[in-house]
């Protein structure tokens, strides 16, 4: 169900999601928050468009800026089905790791998100796992 409205989101017509905007952030964006106790990082993706875009916080993974490995929390069980998030509004997700699965370095969290027949990975910002 969820795909079938996915679908016809995408085959609506209308200004490029991803294109050029007027704002100097990102119009979806992801913030990551890693949190030492107990090596949890917290997500939260925001839509600041005017559409529903489709995305799984679930399949985001952590990757370290250094190496480019990519880290995915080991205990979730996720399915590999698109939500859709509306506009002006968030999804939020923590990611669980043991606490030797992330190496000391600096990280990003990764998430991919669709709209309008466009599908674009998005970063967040930096932070630091010591």
């Amino acid at each position: 169900m969820k795909i079938l409205a996915l679908l016809a989101l995408l085959s609506l017509a209308g200004c490029q999601l991803f294109g050029s905007h007027n704002s100097t952030r990102d119009p979806v964006g992801l913030e990551a928050t890693f949190r030492s106790d107990g090596a949890r990082v917290s997500l939260v993706l925001t839509n600041r468009t005017d559409r529903a875009v489709g995305y799984n916080l679930c399949l985001s993974p952590v990757e370290n800026q250094q190496t480019g490995r990519r880290f995915f929390d080991p205990l979730i069980d996720c399915q590999a089905s698109l939500s859709l998030l509306q506009s002006k509004e968030r999804a939020e997700m923590t990611l669980s790791f043991g606490a030797s699965d992330l190496p000391s370095g600096t990280y990003r969290a990764v998430t991919t998100v669709e709209a309008e027949g466009e599908s674009r990975e998005i970063k967040s910002a930096p932070f630091a796992v010591r």
